[in-house]
């Protein structure tokens, strides 16, 4: 296992080159830049920022992304020992963009949210046709509960713009999806995951006319 330096710029926590073949690195090396970056991001305060600062940050995510391996990007082909490492790099990837994109006041960054929330519900659904019934170190990792609580939050208004149960029956079923990843999480965390469940239902039946 090689053993990087730790990360204190944005460059580093990419390849030396565009062109450079880097050495390949596992999963939990990946993650462990991406929580630096992910650091970095949620420190970036949208008031005083400039729009090269926002730039940097945007190019480094998307970097990022493109330089992860496709098993890790899509969890199909990776081993059972990787798969809770794999599926929390997934998701925080995406996070990042929510995050990094959310403050933008404008439609551009709600879609790029509700993009990024597909793109978890994909790596769940891929998940779903590989994963053990039994198997709890996957979907019962807490680290996963935030994210996962962000996505549902981000669909319920989505819920609720489209008219909820008379126009939002197809939002509606993913934001079970993720219910149902948190109602795994519950097994092991009952008061973690209880809570988020409940924060979620209680976006669903929220008035659209008080979120409007």
């Amino acid at each position: 296992m090689i053993v990087d330096p730790f990360p204190n710029t944005l460059d580093s926590l990419l390849p030396p080159t565009m062109t450079t073949a880097a050495t390949p690195r596992d999963a939990y090396q990946h993650l462990c830049k991406l929580a630096v970056l992910l650091g970095r991001i949620l420190s970036y305060t949208r008031s005083t920022r400039t729009p090269e600062e926002f730039d940097n940050l945007d190019v480094t995510l998307t970097r990022f992304l493109f330089n992860i391996p496709k098993p890790y990007r899509s969890m199909i082909g990776v081993s059972s020992a990787e798969l809770p490492t794999v599926l929390l790099l997934g998701c925080t990837m995406h996070a990042c963009t929510i995050f990094l994109h959310s403050g933008d006041g404008g439609e551009d960054g709600v879609e790029r949210s509700v993009k990024a929330v597909e793109n978890i519900l994909t790596l769940l659904r891929n998940l779903s046709s590989t994963l053990d019934p039994d198997d709890d170190r996957v979907l019962g990792n807490p680290l996963l509960g935030p994210t996962l609580l962000l996505a549902a939050r981000i669909l319920s208004d989505r819920y609720l713009v489209e008219g909820g149960p008379a126009g939002g029956a197809a939002t509606r079923n993913k934001v079970e999806v993720l219910l149902g990843t948190l109602r795994r999480m519950e097994e092991g965390w009952p008061r973690l995951a209880g809570l988020m469940r409940t924060i979620i239902s209680e976006d669903l039946k929220r008035d659209i006319g008080v979120t409007g």
